[in-house]
Parts: C-alpha cells; structure tokens; sequence
C-alpha cells in the first residue's frame, strides 16, 4: 500500500480519535438557572413567577437515551413552590421524545424519554412560582441525592449545580454584624449574609459601607463604627445609642440618604463628618432629633442657619477643619447651649454673624488650638449684647474674637463668665474688636497669657468700658500684650484676688 496513502490514513484515523475522546472530554450540559427569585413574598404573601430553568446539551449524549425517567429540583430550605403550577418542554428536532412535569410545594418531578444520541437537545423548566416560608431565608433550587432517576451528564443528584438562587424578603428581621469588615462581605454579618431585601441592620462593630445599600432601620450601638464610604439610605428609622458611630464620608444626597427617616440618637453617640453633599444645607436641618458628639471635618464653609440652636447639640462640638458657621442670620438664633468646644486641626468656628442680634452662650471647656490660619468669632461682622458662660477651662492659641464689627454702639455689651482658668498660648487674640461694646470678663481661676501669641488685645479701637476679674492674672510669653489699645476711651478695671 502506498505509504503516503497510509500515512494521511493515519492522520484522518487520529483525528477521528481526538475528536471523538475531546467530545466525551467536554460533554456536560449547561444549566441557565431561573431568574427573578430574589427578595420573595413571605407566606401568606403572594407567589412570584420564577424565569426558566434551561438545560442545554453540550454533547449530543449528554442526554442518554433512557425511558420515562425522573429529573427532580427541591426547593431550599424556607421556600416552597405553587403546587400544580408549572410546564416543561423540549426543543423540537431534538431526540428527547416525551415530557411531563409534576410540581409539590417542595418538588418539581419532570419525566423524560429520550431515543437517542444522535440530535441536540434543550430542555426548558417554565412558570414555576415560589415564595418564602421563612423570612430572611436564602438558598438554591438543587438536585438532591433523592433528585430522580434521570441521567443528565453534568447534572447529577448531588451535583450542587444551582438551579435557581432564592431570597426571601427580610421585613422584620435584624441583621447584626459579626466582626470588623466591608459591608458586602458576607463575613461581617451573622449568618454570612449581607443584609438585603428589607432586612433591618444592627452595627455591632467597625463596618464600612463599600457598597451602597438600603435599609428600612439601622441602628448602631456602643463599639459599633459605621464609616460610610458609599451611601447608606434609610428608608423608617437612624438610631444611635451608647457611644455609637456614624462616620459619614460620601457626598451623596443625605436627604434621600442616611437622613431620609427619623433620627435618634443618644446623648453620647458620635456623628463624624468628613464630608458632605451641599454646604448651605444644615446638618442639624437633617436630623430630625437631638445629637451627640459632632465632629466637622469636611472642608469649605457649612452653614447651620441656627438649626442646632438652643441646645440641639447634647455631646461635644469639634472643628478640625473648614468652617463652620452656627448662624449667618438666617435662622436669626439668640441662643445656644453647648458642652465642651474644640476647634483644631485647620478647622474655624463662627457663632453668629450677619444680622445684628443678641447671643446668650452657654459652653463647657473651650478650646481653639487650629493652625488653620483664619479667625473663630462668636459675633463675627455683628453685634449685639453677647453672654457667654464657660462652666470650665478656656484654652486659645489661634486666632480669636469674642466680637468683632466696625462699630457696634456701647449698648451692646459683652459679658463674659469663666469657671475656670482662662489660658492664651497663641495666635491673635482680640476679646473686643474694633468696636464700643463694654467688656465684662470675670474669670474665678487665672487668666495666663504664656507661650507666643502674637497679639493680645482686651479691647481696641472702642469707646467701652473694661472691667477685668480673675484669681491671679499671669503674663509669661507674647511682646504685645494690651489691656486697651489703639483709641480706646474706656475706662478699666482690674480686680485680681491674689496677684
């Protein structure tokens, strides 16, 4: 026999071989699980259509002939399906000849026979409803060890091969967090499942928002951190208790966000803002309660137009950066009560400004040691009688006014009433600027003036009286230290109880 002849022989041979071992290789169906199963009624609820199961060849013998065999799906556990509801079919042409489909409420039998080999065949699972038995329940539509008789090449009883993924609506459950993490890691949540589907939230521990998500109540308690990187909307309530934290770090819309429901917060927890979607709408506009601890530390100037006014701030009040502004006179606020004050960092806190008005203050300690460069004002380009009352230690090193307009008549005076010491160790400080208002400082400890501020004026430029009272009065640092300075006409008075 020619050899050349027997070699393309060999060849042809070879290939067949190949051919036909990369065919049996590779020969499994393909499972299309039904869709649409996501979030389902709960009994009594009503029954949701699931889209198609189809299960397409992927070798002609993937089906192998057999005769009235049974292919059975099971519904997970806390679902049920819609007894007698539900059809089958195959695709035309193909060597599946006869089909039948029997569904319970836990299982959907499909009888099969098939002929052959030699044809490609489809087979289509259609109009299957399903609804929960349990809320919150989650699990696959499978092929058990008790899945029927059938041979399908790729999908056999205990295959795991999923047929259908199934949630069920989580309205009225709570979802705690099990451990430090991302919001879509299943390992954060007990269960291992990532709260969905109406399910509330419980902010156990430090969880970041990485993904956006909705929850119709979430709530964070002591040792819990909510640090929002992405937006978390609140569909009834927002509650904080113990020393809880909220961290606050998108710029999405709040109002149709994390503050879309009913705030309540505890006096002690803490809302951290780092940033924020729109800074002429007032944080306090969007809870609806009281507030713990606030810390701003988002840039640019935020306008509160009063709405923390009186005493809406039950915590502490902190301003690492940008600039924030209690009330530009919109809200035309005469009062506000808050606890202890820190401004640092780069942060600027302005009180009160714009239209002239009276301010009763009432704080704890107050602090302002920002190197942000700018002035903090508790009347700022305004005037009006100012009382503030500091049930605490003073500490500035920043620039500071206690009031500071061109002008303001002698009838608006400022009244100042320290509990503790009053310390200056920095920036230029000016308690009376540029204006005729009186100044009445009592001070029940020391007032220092120490360390290098750069100016220290009491009063400037102003026709008004100072009268000054304190334990001791200690001057140890700064070259400009004045009680009244520039064309000042004020009489002064000093009153110290030892030195």
């Amino acid at each position: 026999m020619n050899s050349k002849f027997l070699y393309r022989l060999n060849m042809l041979m070879l290939a067949i071989f190949w051919s036909v071992v990369t065919d049996v290789a590779h020969a499994t169906v393909t499972v299309t699980p039904a869709t649409g199963g996501t979030c389902l009624n709960v009994t009594p609820g009503a029954f949701t259509t699931l889209g198609n199961i189809v299960i397409t060849e992927g070798s002609k013998a993937d089906f192998p002939a057999q005769s009235a065999t049974t292919f059975i799906l099971t519904a997970p556990t806390g679902f049920e399906f819609q007894a007698g509801t539900g059809s089958v079919s195959a695709a035309g042409g193909g060597n599946i000849t006869t089909t039948s489909v029997a569904v319970t409420t836990s299982t959907i039998t499909v009888t099969i026979t098939v002929g052959g080999t030699n044809k490609w065949d489809v087979l289509t699972i259609s109009g299957i409803n399903a609804r929960a038995t349990i809320a919150g329940s989650t699990g696959n539509i499978l092929r058990t060890a008790t899945g029927g008789t059938a041979t399908v090449v790729g999908d056999a009883p205990s295959g795991g091969v999923d047929h259908g993924y199934l949630t069920a609506s989580a309205t009225g459950t709570t979802i705690n967090s099990a451990a430090p993490g991302n919001w879509s890691n299943p390992a954060t949540w007990v269960g291992g499942t990532v709260p969905s589907c109406g399910a509330d939230v419980q902010i156990n521990h430090t969880v970041t928002a990485d993904i956006t998500a909705t929850v119709p109540n979430l709530t964070i308690v002591t040792g819990g951190d909510l640090i929002a990187s992405n937006s978390v909307s609140i569909t009834n309530s927002f509650t904080i208790t113990g020393t809880g934290t909220y961290t606050h770090s998108n710029a999405s819309d709040a109002s149709v966000g994390i503050f879309a429901g009913t705030e309540t917060f505890s006096s002690t927890s803490n809302l951290i803002m780092n940033s924020w979607y729109n800074n002429n709408v007032p944080l306090g506009s969007m809870v609806s309660g009281n507030t713990g601890n606030i810390t701003f530390n988002s840039t640019g100037t935020w306008h509160q137009d009063g709405t923390f006014s009186p005493a809406k701030i039950q915590g502490d009040l902190t301003v690492s950066q940008g600039v924030v502004v209690m009330d530009d006179g919109t809200g035309a606020s005469t009062t506000l009560n808050l606890n202890n004050v820190t401004i640092n960092n780069t942060g600027r806190l302005l009180l009160a400004i714009g239209t002239p008005r009276d301010l009763t203050l009432t704080t704890a300690a107050f602090t302002d040691t920002s190197t942000g460069g700018g002035v903090s004002s508790f009347m700022y380009n305004s005037y009006g009688n100012l009382d503030w009352t500091a049930s605490g230690n003073v500490l500035i090193s920043d620039n500071w006014t206690a009031i500071q307009n061109n002008g303001a008549p002698p009838s608006a005076t400022v009244t100042i009433d320290v509990t503790g010491d009053f310390d200056i160790t920095g920036g230029y400080i000016i308690f009376v600027d540029n204006t005729d208002s009186p100044l009445d400082l009592t001070v029940s400890g020391d007032i220092t003036i120490s360390g290098s501020p750069t100016r220290v004026e009491f009063s400037n430029d102003g026709t008004g009286d100072v009268d000054i009272t304190a334990d001791d009065i200690i001057v140890s640092g700064g070259s400009n230290n004045y009680l009244l300075t520039g064309s000042c006409t004020g009489a002064l008075t000093v009153n110290t109880t030892n030195d």
